[in-house]
């Protein structure tokens, strides 16, 4: 984070506040060191699998698997969780009957004075510059968005958490796992045709 900027915005308590309900503090404190060769062989070979090849295994038993050199690698999705101070549920994804989603996208207008629409909410219509300034954060982390014009439904979901009962709160862990999972598959697809460039997780300002 910068906090810097965050100071001169008068919004430093409000995001870190935000960031710990949303469990996300020790994540968002990380300051790692770049290691370009062994992130491309991590990412060119990272897969998610079940040990049990059943779907309604709890989130946490997941493993990535990961080559790095000649050595094969795993994590569970538990394991990740802790490593990055995630909560660590059980749901693979956010599930909600109709009735119970569409009164949560009504409660988006406690956010942007609008009722929330998948893919088609904009950012800029977040009232308060602490929440952009966390959907920026979880933007750039869960989806590896370069750009973060409009609030994705996983996004919604998370930003509300603090916020909102919700039925089913998903595994964050297996979240950023998947996240990982289609970058590879997105430069696999876009290798022959044209370069591909991608930041996760970097940010400096809102």
């Amino acid at each position: 984070m910068d906090t810097q900027t965050l100071d001169l915005l008068k919004i430093r308590d409000d995001v870190t506040w935000y960031i710990r309900k949303l469990g996300l503090s020790k994540l968002f404190k990380l300051e790692c060191s770049e290691y370009s060769q062994l992130t491309k062989e991590f990412l060119s070979t990272v897969a998610l699998a079940f040990p049990n090849h059943n779907g309604d295994q709890p989130a946490g038993d997941g493993l990535l698997l990961f080559k790095i050199g000649d050595a094969n690698g795993r994590i569970s999705i538990s394991a990740l969780c802790q490593l990055f101070g995630l909560p660590n549920e059980t749901a693979h994804d956010f599930k909600e009957n109709s009735k119970r989603k569409q009164a949560a996208f009504a409660d988006w207008t406690h956010f942007a004075n609008e009722p929330f629409l998948p893919s088609r909410s904009k950012v800029s219509r977040i009232t308060h510059p602490a929440i952009r300034y966390v959907h920026r954060l979880i933007s750039t982390t869960f989806q590896c968005k370069q750009e973060a014009n409009k609030v994705t439904t996983d996004e919604f979901y998370i930003l509300t958490t603090p916020f909102i009962k919700h039925e089913y709160k998903a595994n964050l862990g297996l979240l950023l796992a998947k996240t990982f999972i289609n970058v590879r598959k997105l430069a696999q697809t876009w290798k022959a045709t044209r370069s591909f460039v991608f930041v996760l997780g970097g940010l400096s300002r809102p």
